[in-house]
């Protein structure tokens, strides 16, 4: 077809599309069968470029030529895998360039990370406890934007303190503001450090800060500062006798002396004490319990001693030691110390006693007799050299105390009392045995006291004896040798019965065949030392009824078998005597007459004494029809008449 063919058609075709009123052209419709039609799958031949116009009609003259079949299916397929795989391809690196492009979008030159930030911290390697350290802290801000808000936070050891106001130092904050890109800020750091000997410490420097745009804080921590404590600030020393006997006081010498080179104040000095030390005095006192004393400062080279003294108590051959730790407070508790200066011990080996000190009193050997208020006791200290060497120039003191102490009745042989100080004293001047005891050789020292009578109240004696000796060619023993052992002697209390018969109903005096009525009171006390479980007992003769109209404290009762009345009081108090009454009948005989008959026989008191422990007695005599004339009767009211 030709082109002006081709021409003539579309208008034709253009003219009937814009033309009013031209009805669609009519089509032939084609009835639809159900038969199925048989359709090629694939190509016969390849599909063949269109030929140009000129050649149309040549190309219509001349037959197609045959095309080989080839399989169409597979190669479908390939060229469908290979487009995926482009398709892919394409993807991938689309998305690589989108997230490549946003990094450098967002990021760029304008990154901030806090790898970008170091910190350095530069300072001596050793540092004298005590002393002033200077740290040279560097912080470099490598960003290509500023950080704001900067904050510089130094974290010291325990025990470190400002160099301005010597408080106590523990987490330090420097502002640093804004630290611009590039910049490097140095910031000194002074404080002085303060721990034990050839300790290791370190100090843990970090920054916080802010970038801008953003209210979150961010951190950088730098590698921690460490350094060795060449010496303390402050030296603690310990003196003592390191072999001891059991039972043995000893002394403890403690010297606490400035190691620095400024005032070291708030000084703390703790021990720990074994089980086997008893803690008995220091000087100066501690500020808490028995074991804590603060020094409030410590000039250059000054000094300072604390004495401790107690008594060790063990078995032979027992090791122990005491620990003295100095150092500076906690904050929070200022009697615990925080950081430790210096640490010192003593140790101790129980050895058999050197010198075997024993006391008796009347005989007895425990150290402890309870006496009656008027008695004397002799006492005896016997002192043996227990150690296989000679020892020499042995001295005996004993020291007198308590309320009942009486100087005028102290008394003693081949030794010298001083009322003063209230010690007798034996030595090599007064006994010559004294002067040179050989192993296993004893010397015997009498004395002699009463105790006095007139206290009102708990009355005791105290005793203590010591000894002390010497002793040579032993350089590894203490030369001085000493013993000690004490002793009470305990005054126990006198309890005092009173009774008596008050006339109820009935003559006086009493008449053959007819009955009088009596009251009988007990009164019991008791004179220096409280009663406990007090117990009053008598017997009523076989002519006497028991008329019970018991009164007063505890309680009354009586056996008619043993006819025994039974007054159970309870506790006496001094100065709070008890009293009982109960009343009784009696009816005269006539083998009566003339007689002054017994209403109550022999009242017994049996009671503890609450301060010795000891059981207490007391006696009153019986109790007759015989009224007291005080009370308005005649003499003799109480003989029987007819």
């Amino acid at each position: 077809m030709s082109d002006l063919h081709k021409r003539v058609k579309i208008d034709e075709i253009r003219s009937r599309l814009y033309e009013r009123g031209t009805p669609p052209p009519q089509r032939a419709e084609t009835a639809l069968t159900d038969e199925p039609e048989e359709v090629a799958t694939e190509w016969s031949a390849p599909p063949q470029p269109k030929p140009e116009a000129d050649d149309d009609k040549a190309s219509e003259s001349e037959p197609a030529a045959a095309a080989p079949v080839v399989p169409r299916a597979r190669a479908s397929a390939r060229r469908r895998k290979f487009r995926r795989l482009v398709l892919l391809a394409g993807l991938l690196f689309f998305a690589g360039a989108l997230v490549i492009s946003t990094v450098v979008m967002l990021f760029g030159n304008n990154s901030i990370s806090a790898e970008n930030i170091s910190i350095s911290v530069n300072g001596p390697f050793t540092v004298g406890g005590g002393e002033t350290v200077t740290l040279q802290v560097g912080v470099t801000n490598a960003n290509a934007v500023p950080i704001s808000a900067a904050t510089l936070i130094i974290d010291y050891p325990e025990g470190t303190r400002s160099k301005e106001d010597n408080s106590n130092l523990f987490i330090q904050r420097v502002p640093l503001e804004t630290i611009r890109a590039g910049e490097t800020v140095n910031v000194p750091v002074r404080a002085v450090i303060f721990g034990e000997e050839n300790s290791d410490q370190e100090i843990n420097v970090s920054i916080e800060y802010r970038v801008e745009g953003s209210n979150a804080t961010f951190f950088r921590d730098a590698e921690p500062f460490r350094f060795k404590i060449s010496s303390a600030p402050v030296v603690i020393q310990a003196a003592a006798n390191q072999r001891v006997s059991s039972g043995q006081e000893t002394d403890i010498e403690l010297t606490v002396s400035s190691n620095s080179q400024t005032t070291v104040s708030d000084i703390l000095v703790n021990a720990e004490y074994p089980t086997a030390f008893d803690f008995t005095l220091a000087e100066p006192s501690p500020v808490r319990g028995q074991n804590t004393w603060r020094i409030e400062s410590l000039e250059p080279g000054e000094s300072t001693t604390i004495t401790v003294r107690g008594v060790v108590v063990g078995s032979e051959t027992d090791e122990l030691a005491i620990h003295f730790s100095v150092g500076a407070p906690e904050v929070n508790d200022p009697t615990a110390i925080a950081a430790v200066f210096n640490t010192v011990s003593t140790e101790f080996i129980i050895e058999q006693p050197f010198v075997d000190i024993a006391l008796e009193l009347d005989g007895d050997t425990s150290g402890s007799v309870v006496v009656e208020p008027d008695d004397n006791v002799t006492g005896r200290i016997t002192v043996t050299n227990s150690l296989s060497d000679i020892i020499y120039d042995t001295e005996v003191r004993l020291e007198l105390g308590g309320n009942a102490l009486s100087d005028p009745a102290v008394s003693q042989t081949d030794g010298f009392y001083d009322s003063l100080e209230n010690v007798i004293t034996w030595g090599p001047s007064s006994r010559e045995r004294l002067t040179e005891l050989e192993p296993g050789e004893s010397v015997s020292l009498t004395f002699a006291l009463s105790p006095d009578e007139s206290v009102a109240q708990t009355p005791v004696v105290t005793l203590s004896a010591s000894v002390e000796s010497r002793r040579v060619r032993e350089n590894r023993v203490p030369e001085v040798l000493t013993g000690s052992v004490e002793g009470t002697i305990r005054v126990a209390t006198m309890p005092t019965l009173i009774s008596e018969a008050r006339r109820t109903s009935g003559p006086v005096p009493p008449v053959v065949d007819e009955v009088t009525e009596y009251t009988l009171s007990i009164l019991a006390e008791t004179a220096s030392n409280n009663l406990n479980n007090v117990i009053v007992t008598a017997t009523l003769p076989q002519y006497v009824t028991f008329r019970g109209d018991a009164t007063g404290r505890g309680t009354i009762a009586f056996n008619d078998t043993t006819r025994t009345v039974t007054w159970t009081v309870g506790n006496v108090e001094v100065g709070q005597p008890a009293v009982g009454s109960f009343g009784v009948a009696f009816r005269p005989s006539v083998s009566q007459i003339d007689e002054i008959p017994v209403l109550m026989n022999t009242q017994r008191l049996r009671a503890e004494d609450a301060f010795t422990g000891s059981i207490v007695r007391a006696e009153q005599d019986e109790v007759t029809t015989e009224l007291s004339t005080e009370l308005g009767f005649d003499p003799n009211n109480g003989r029987v008449v007819e």
